[in-house]
């Protein structure tokens, strides 16, 4: 399948240890002050990632 989108994997699991990852694929928003501001998964319709959440990381993170 071909992929658009960078993807990390984690063969020791350490991140799933950190954030509680719960299944695949799975998305870290992480702010420049290196904080997870969203995750989820990109294909779950509940919590999607969109425009809006994404200024709302922005704004959170204070980026200019």
């Amino acid at each position: 399948m071909e992929m658009d989108y960078n993807v990390g994997i984690d063969t020791t699991k350490r991140m799933e240890k950190a954030v509680g990852v719960k299944g695949i694929p799975h998305v870290l928003v992480i702010s420049p002050d290196n904080i997870v501001r969203w995750q989820g998964s990109p294909l779950d319709d509940s919590d999607r990632l969109t425009d809006q959440v994404v200024q709302q990381v922005i704004d959170a993170s204070g980026v200019k």
